[in-house]
């Protein structure tokens, strides 16, 4: 399983590339659902085609219904973050345990990208880009993935603020003068 990040246009692409893993002889089927809440931020929730069929998204959640087949179920979705700012935090519960933690990021600049749960960190070359490449140690159910970008590519904010603040005024000073 890994994490990709690509960025867009004053926003963040996130890519969960997930494999759940069942070691048993035949079919698991979950008590309930497995249920993926993503981030108030996230917008355009999708499943990806080589994601299996038991995975829909819906509210900003991605359902993965069981039974689970022996083997490996491919579970693949990916979302938007806008961000305006040149810092960014990506958090996610994992409702599954996960055995390693392996985050790709797509470097652009200066851009920093930072997690509590990456142990070891490295950039690579790869189509002409640089990736940041990192990895760590599993998780428990129940623990949040959360990786940090710090400058990022963004417009200035402050031409927006004074051409609004340049609105105000004028709009001040007509109704001062009538």
């Amino acid at each position: 399983s890994r994490f990709v990040f690509e960025l867009g246009d004053g926003s963040l692409s996130v890519f969960n590339l997930l494999q759940l893993v069942n070691t048993a002889r035949t079919p698991v089927n979950p008590p309930q659902p497995i249920l993926f809440e993503l981030a108030e931020e996230a917008t355009g929730v999708t499943i990806l085609k080589d994601s299996s069929p038991q995975a829909t998204a819906a509210d900003g959640k991605v359902t993965v219904v069981g039974p689970f087949a022996p083997g490996i179920t491919n579970v693949q979705f990916a979302y938007t973050v806008p961000y305006s700012t040149g810092n960014l935090t990506v958090e996610q519960t994992l409702p599954l345990p996960l055995g390693r933690v392996i985050v790709l990021a797509q470097k652009v600049a200066d851009m920093r990208v930072t997690s509590a749960q990456m142990s070891e960190q490295r950039e690579m070359p790869a189509d002409g880009q640089i990736y940041v490449v990192g990895q760590g140690p599993g998780l428990r159910a129940g623990d949040q993935l959360a990786v940090a970008f710090s400058n990022l590519p963004h417009d200035a904010l402050w031409p927006r603020y004074t051409a609004v603040g340049v609105a105000v005024a004028i709009l001040a000073a007509g109704w001062w003068g009538s």
